[in-house]
Order: structure tokens, then sequence, then C-alpha cells
């Protein structure tokens, strides 16, 4: 082979190359623009988050932990976040044997058309639910495993006007109830 066909041979193969390459990346951006969340949030997120945020106060909320039946109160602070896409949420709780301070990113997932809730809080509970706005109500769920039983919590916060949400909170394990929760909350 001479060097003339060799340098042929290979501006051919960097010419294949370099058309493969613009080829690919064609496809991707074609894909990408199809993938491409759109440039704000649906309506029904952005309303959610307009009404939620805010400075929300919640007293004699009727908390019931197995057996035993308690009082509390919470002070709960929230903003939309990263664009509007989300909502994230300070809770502190204030039981009469101790206080809870709570982290909460509620947002939005697109592809499933869902709303998630992603919690940690200073017990060490860290868990994501999942639901559907329904009406004013946000219904939210999270199922999982714990001490080997299955655990499921469900999560319902109702808005009633401009300055009240209603919370209701159910937890089971196994099946038998661990946990309830209920109050309304204002602005």
């Amino acid at each position: 082979m001479t060097r003339e066909t060799t340098i042929c041979i290979e501006k051919l193969t960097l010419t294949a190359l370099a058309v493969a390459g613009i080829a690919f990346v064609g496809v991707r951006l074609a894909r990408a623009d199809k993938m491409m969340p759109k440039a704000t949030p649906p309506a029904e997120a952005t309303r959610l988050w307009n009404a939620m945020a805010g400075t929300w106060s919640g007293k004699d909320l009727a908390v019931q932990m197995g057996p035993q039946a308690i009082k509390a109160t919470a002070k709960v602070s929230c903003e939309k976040a990263v664009g509007g896409w989300a909502l994230r949420c300070r809770v502190r709780v204030q039981t009469p044997a101790m206080a809870i301070d709570e982290e909460d990113i509620f947002g939005w997932d697109a592809d499933a058309g869902e709303f998630h809730m992603y919690t940690a809080n200073s017990m060490g509970d860290t868990h994501d639910h999942k639901g559907r706005l329904q009406g004013d109500t946000l219904d939210l769920e999270y199922a999982s495993t714990k001490q080997g039983k299955p655990y499921v919590e469900k999560l319902a916060f109702t808005l009633k006007g401009a300055n009240e949400l209603l919370w209701k909170n159910t937890c089971t394990l196994g099946g038998q109830p661990v946990f309830a929760g209920e109050g309304t909350f204002r602005k």
C-alpha cells in the first residue's frame, strides 16, 4: 500500500467518524429537546406552592402515638424553591415530651405526573412520599418495611381558603395503627 493510499484511508476514516459523531450529537439534541422540562411548572403545582408558601401555625394538634393521646403544636415555614418547581418547608413540632425538627421538600415529577414530599427529621427518619392533588387535597403515601413488617404512612393536606390548611397523617406497621395525627394550620 502506498503512502498516498494510507493517507486517503485515514482521511476517509476520520471523515466517517466525524459524520457519525455529528449524527450522534444531532440525535441526542433531538431527544434532549423532547425530554427538556417545561420552562415553568404545571399550573396545579404552581397553585399548590403559592397556597402553601408562608408561615403556618398549628395549635392543639391531636396526636396518637401508639396507645398514648397527646396534644402538640407546630410552626411551619415554607418557601418556593428551584425556580418554582419545588416547595421547601421547615417544621418544628413541640410535644409535651420533646421537640422534633423536620425538613420537607415538595416537588413535581413531570414524567410520572405526581407530587413528591421528601422528609428528613431530627428523629433519624428519612423517606419519600408520593401522590396526587385531587381538588384542594394533596394525598401522599409512603410504603416500606420496618421491623420486617409492612409500614405505610398516608398524609393529606387540604387547603381551606388562603389561610387555612387541614393536616391528617396515619401510620400503620403490619396493618396496625402506630401513629395518627390531625389538625388545622393557619397563616
